[in-house]
C-alpha cells in the first residue's frame, strides 16, 4: 500500500467496496497490524490499544453500541455489540472487524460512510478507554 494510492477491492461480506488509500499523514497499519492483535482478541482492547500507542497524538474517542439499541448495525451482531476506534472525527479505525471477519476491510473507514456497517452514529456511546458511567 502506498499512500494515495487508490483501489476497491469488493467486500465478501457485504458486497461494497472500499478505498484501501492511506490517507496523507496517517500511518500505514498493516505495519503494526500482527503485532496489535496479538496483544488481545477483544474489539474494545484493540480500539484501547491503538488509542493509547499508535494513534496517542491525535484526536480520538473509543466508541460502542449495543446491537439492540443500534439495530441497523451490521457489525457486532453475533456479539451483542461493537466497540471501535474513531480518529480525528475523519475515520472509523477497526482493526478487530478486520482480523475477524474482513481481511480487505481498509485500514481507515470513511466516517461518512459509517452508518452503512455500524449504524446510527447517534446511537453510539464511549466506550473503552472513553468510557462514560451515565
Amino acid at each position: 500500500m502506498k499512500d494515495g494510492k487508490e483501489t476497491d477491492v469488493k467486500m465478501a461480506t457485504y458486497g461494497m467496496k472500499f478505498d484501501h488509500s492511506i490517507p496523507k499523514g496517517y500511518p500505514d497499519l498493516s505495519k503494526v497490524f500482527k503485532k496489535i492483535r496479538k496483544k488481545s482478541y477483544v474489539c474494545t482492547e484493540i480500539a484501547d490499544e491503538l488509542q493509547e500507542t499508535i494513534f496517542k497524538k491525535r484526536k480520538t474517542v473509543v466508541m460502542g453500541y449495543s446491537i439492540y439499541d443500534n439495530t441497523t448495525a451490521k457489525i457486532g451482531e453475533d456479539e451483542e455489540g461493537h466497540d471501535f476506534l474513531v480518529v480525528d472525527g475523519k475515520y472509523i479505525v477497526d482493526l478487530w472487524y478486520r482480523d475477524y471477519y474482513e481481511k480487505n476491510f481498509p485500514f481507515y473507514f470513511p466516517i461518512e460512510r459509517a452508518s452503512e456497517l455500524y449504524g446510527n452514529p447517534k446511537l453510539w456511546v464511549k466506550s473503552g478507554n472513553d468510557f462514560v458511567e451515565e
